[in-house]
């Protein structure tokens, strides 16, 4: 295959065409089945800083995401901003902060990585405050890497290898299904719903008892209603819980 390409390459150099595109990478290239995040992140590949005082815009565009005004232009450093970015622009809530390490208390914790999943690393050391932040793309080309696609990465966004040992953290978002809130919110309504059958069921005359299965079952609906009171009064202390640790989170 090697030797067809070269000898197509060598024909249309010599009758003034533009040879044939090298084959592109398949980390490179956007899937469907990706996360949308991470397709988005994908357009922006080749994206670099401008030199000098210059800004360039495909940059300074992720600061609309972000609580923050840049003080040096697109040399802030801006791989949380594009996240942020990346993230919102597909329905995704970010952390709208500048700071890397703000990504570690965003969505919910993965035991271990998955692709497109948000990566989290220290920079100078564990316990300092600087960080970066990227997506996973799979393993490194080198022994103990991890292969990420970020901003910032070389003053651009590209695909890099960081070292697996630097990791922090890997994160996913926290949303429909497995939101705590959400859970809480729906257990709730299922303990509203039998507190409500309870009190219907007892308020019920005996007229109304079609069998003496029905009358035996509403013998027990007393309990019901105290499952059901039970059950939403700690629906709604974990909704409290959930929304003030969501609070906590984001800084408000």
């Amino acid at each position: 295959m090697d030797l067809l390409r070269s000898l197509a390459d060598s024909f249309a150099k010599l009758f003034g065409r533009q040879p044939l595109p090298a084959k592109v990478s398949a980390v490179a290239a956007p899937v469907a089945t990706e996360p949308a995040w991470l397709q988005l992140a994908r357009t922006d590949i080749g994206i670099r800083e401008f030199p000098g005082t210059a800004a360039n815009p495909d940059i300074m565009r992720a600061w609309d995401y972000c609580d923050y005004q840049p003080p040096s232009g697109d040399e802030t450093a801006w791989c949380s901003a594009k996240m942020c970015e990346w993230t919102e622009r597909c329905g995704v809530p970010s952390t709208r902060a500048p700071n890397a390490r703000s990504w570690l208390k965003w969505g919910h914790e993965l035991q271990a990585p998955r692709l497109g999943c948000i990566v989290v690393f220290w920079r100078g050391s564990r316990t300092a405050w600087e960080g970066h932040v990227a997506i996973y793309l799979g393993t490194g080309d080198r022994p103990g890497t991890i292969k990420v696609l970020g901003g910032n990465q070389r003053n651009g966004v590209s695909i890099e290898d960081y070292p697996a040992s630097q990791v922090l953290g890997y994160r996913w978002p926290t949303t429909g299904g497995n939101s705590r809130t959400l859970r809480a919110q729906t257990a709730g309504a299922v303990g509203d719903a039998l507190t409500t059958s309870a009190l219907a069921m007892a308020t019920m005359p005996d007229a109304l008892a079609l069998s003496t299965d029905l009358q035996g079952l509403a013998a027990w609906w007393p309990w019901f209603g105290v499952l059901g009171i039970t059950l939403s009064i700690a629906a709604r202390l974990v909704t409290i819980w959930a929304r003030t640790s969501d609070w906590k989170a984001k800084g408000v």
